[in-house]
């Protein structure tokens, strides 16, 4: 049985296990369902998330495109130079749900955090940035977040599920969660650096 608490915070770990000296973050969802807010307060946190990173989408360009090419062997590469370079290193693209299992079993002492937001915001956010049918867009939605969790039911390493509805009424909680499930020791004021990265329609983002 999976042990609840009455408090609601919005976070929930799967295979819950604490992050040692070396851990490799990988943060995913449906897109436009919180991953760059995710991703933004990681980097804020002392996370390295990439060099060449998007300044809308805060994706690491190089991880992306890899995983775009479909190339397993240079992803391994990539992720092998980040591991020399860095103990604790991430990256986010939300694409990278369709390959889960292949991709976490090529990254060192993986852990991956899985951005949660209601089916319906998700899907009239995404048809006004692609001038689709919100009931369509909404559908399809919910199918996908039907598949991704059954990729997340199969990995073995640790998984933070994280609700974007949560966080934004809980920034502080939100980030304090994602620093332990990372193994990053923030400060308060770090810890309130990061937490103002949460808040919706960021400008940089919608732009």
């Amino acid at each position: 049985m999976v042990e609840t608490s009455k408090d609601n915070p919005g976070t929930f770990i799967l295979n819950n296990a604490p992050a040692g000296e070396e851990a490799s973050v990988l943060v995913t969802g449906l897109g436009r369902s919180g991953t760059t807010m995710v991703s933004r307060v990681l980097s804020a946190l002392g996370l390295f998330m990439g060099e060449r990173v998007s300044r809308g989408t805060n994706e690491d360009k190089d991880f992306r495109n890899i995983i775009k090419s479909g190339s397993l062997g240079k992803f391994k590469k990539l992720c092998r130079e980040r591991d020399e370079r860095h103990q604790r290193w991430g990256f986010k693209y939300p694409a990278a749900r369709h390959n889960l299992g292949a991709l976490v079993g090529a990254m060192r002492a993986p852990r991956v955090i899985v951005t949660s937001r209601d089916p319906l915001a998700t899907a009239i956010r995404a048809a006004g940035a692609t001038d689709a049918e919100v009931l369509p867009t909404f559908d399809q939605a919910l199918r996908r977040t039907i598949r991704l969790l059954a990729s997340v039911q199969e990995l073995e390493c640790p998984v933070l599920l994280l609700s974007y509805e949560k966080a934004l009424t809980r920034p502080r909680d939100c980030t304090s969660a994602l620093a332990s499930f990372c193994g990053i020791d923030a400060d308060e004021e770090t810890i309130a650096a990061a937490a103002a990265m949460i808040r919706n329609g960021d400008r940089v983002y919608l732009s």
